[in-house]
């Protein structure tokens, strides 16, 4: 459909969704089509005023630009009814996603890596993943046989940065071929071209350096992922798309604008949530937590969730309410899974689903008590997790800890979910000078320790209170963490990112 759409220069539409991952995906498709010579527009629904995935509203205005082709990417194999509204509107569909299957699969081609009926040697892809093996079988297709042509192999291969930067801000397992597809995609953003790509690197401070699973999952990802929170999806898209220096540098400045205004939305909205809470009582030694607002923003829901995950270890569902509308997410740990919470909140709610640990649902205001019955239904007798033990990979004194060492841990990137980078004990620290407390807010704390010959730098984020029992340690302690390569001075040099400290 899609090789016959190109040869007939039929418009082609690419319907994504708001977040890193559907963002890139539609631009990856987007980008390979033209080249190939199609006539391609994109839609990227408002998170505000549309919510995930396809809509009515949406399809009748893709099919009056003269669409004949609409391919779905991160989203479409639960909206039957939406497929086959598009059908009847003219519109052939081709769905590309991987969000766990919860309706039958609409009648048209589906490429999922968890297709009960075919199965996929790896099913673990993010929606860009599953595009990218759409985009090579389209290559071979093209090609008419085995191999892809050798332009066009060039092209995938320099597409396979935004495969990186999907695969790490949706958390999928950086395990089997997803490593693969994140070693080599953070290998083509290192020599990336894309006046896109070059200004968000910048913006977000890697000008000169390569960035880092971790730094796309903490530094880039949340720049792109901001504009879609604060319905302004549309500015990470024309980035991704952009091929004008001056214009992609613009852009990415309002992007890194946009998550500072998330982060201060995020600080307040927490604030409001704990408010609530203690209206309530506290949070209480069992249950999820259902919190709604009047004015809260439904973009940064899933943020504020994940925060309250962390804090009180339980799943927390966090609603916006704005016009008689409930809109919100939901987030979870992976030993109290959210099915069993979206199957009873479908009773009530307009929507509800997503993975095992993050979601999102809509409900109707005059609902939300209801919802919140319900949901706490299922957590019965069940409570919270304490927080586990710290796992730790291996002990070391601080006199191993050398530039070497941190080496030999960076040859294991790249980490994420699946392969994390190795946590270390490492005793016997004491301190080469006064420790320091640093950041805009005064919230870190950095230290120097003393190895044989050399002093060793730790950073310890959010721990500024640790200075003073440190400094007044009276024997060696120890610290929980783990061993990187600080590239930002003269010279590459060992690092401890810390997790813990123990003073005996």
């Amino acid at each position: 459909a899609i090789a016959r759409s190109l040869a007939e220069r039929r418009r082609i539409c690419i319907f994504g969704d708001y977040d890193v991952d559907g963002l890139a995906a539609t631009a990856m498709l987007v980008h390979v089509l033209r080249h190939a010579g199609g006539d391609v527009i994109a839609y990227v629904p408002d998170r505000l005023r549309e919510g995930y995935g396809l809509n009515a509203d949406a399809l009748r205005q893709i099919a009056a630009q003269g669409v004949k082709l609409l391919i779905t990417v991160d989203g479409g194999v639960n909206n039957p009814d939406e497929i086959a509204l598009a059908q009847g509107l003219g519109l052939e569909v081709v769905i590309t996603d991987h969000h766990p299957i919860h309706s039958p699969l609409p009648d048209c081609p589906v490429l999922h890596p968890a297709r009960p009926d075919r199965p996929s040697p790896f099913p673990e892809l993010c929606g860009a993943g599953v595009a990218y093996k759409l985009l090579w079988g389209l290559g071979t297709a093209i090609a008419r046989g085995p191999r892809v042509t050798e332009e066009y192999r060039t092209y995938l291969l320099e597409a396979l940065a935004f495969v990186a930067l999907a695969t790490i801000a949706d958390v999928a397992p950086i395990v089997g071929e997803n490593r693969v597809l994140v070693h080599h995609g953070l290998a083509a953003l290192a020599r990336t071209q894309h006046a896109g790509l070059r200004a968000l690197l910048s913006a977000c401070g890697f000008a000169r350096a390569a960035a880092t699973a971790e730094d796309v999952a903490f530094r880039v990802a949340p720049a792109i992922n901001a504009a879609g929170r604060l319905g302004r999806a549309e500015l990470a898209l024309e980035l991704l798309l952009c091929e004008e220096p001056g214009r992609a540098e613009v852009l990415a400045a309002q992007l890194v604008a946009a998550n500072r205004e998330r982060k201060t939305i995020e600080q307040g909205m927490l604030a409001a949530c704990e408010e609530a809470l203690a209206a309530r009582g506290g949070a209480g030694p069992a249950g999820a937590l259902v919190l709604a607002g009047e004015g809260w923003h439904s973009g940064v829901a899933g943020i504020v969730a994940a925060r309250l995950v962390d804090r009180y270890r339980r799943p927390v569902f966090v609603l916006a309410i704005q016009n008689g509308i409930a809109r919100g997410s939901a987030r979870s740990i992976p030993e109290l899974p959210l099915e069993p919470y979206f199957a009873v909140a479908r009773a009530c709610a307009r929507s509800a689903g997503g993975h095992s640990v993050a979601g999102g649902l809509v409900v109707e205001a005059a609902r939300v008590e209801e919802l919140r019955a319900a949901i706490e239904s299922v957590s019965g007798a069940g409570g919270a997790l304490a927080a586990p033990a710290l796992a730790l990979d291996l002990a070391l004194g601080i006199d191993a800890i050398d530039l070497a060492a941190a080496l030999e841990v960076e040859r294991l990137a790249p980490f994420g979910r699946g392969n994390e980078i190795p946590r270390l004990r490492i005793d016997g620290v004491t301190l080469a000078g006064a420790p320091r407390v640093i950041g805009r807010t005064e919230e870190h704390l950095q230290f120097h320790a003393r190895a044989t010959g050399r002093a060793v730098r730790g950073i310890f984020f959010g721990g500024a209170s640790w200075a003073r029992h440190i400094a007044g340690a009276r024997r060696p302690f120890a610290v929980a963490g783990e061993l990187t390569v600080n590239r930002h001075g003269s010279a590459p040099a060992a690092e401890i990112k810390v997790i813990d400290i123990r003073i005996d």
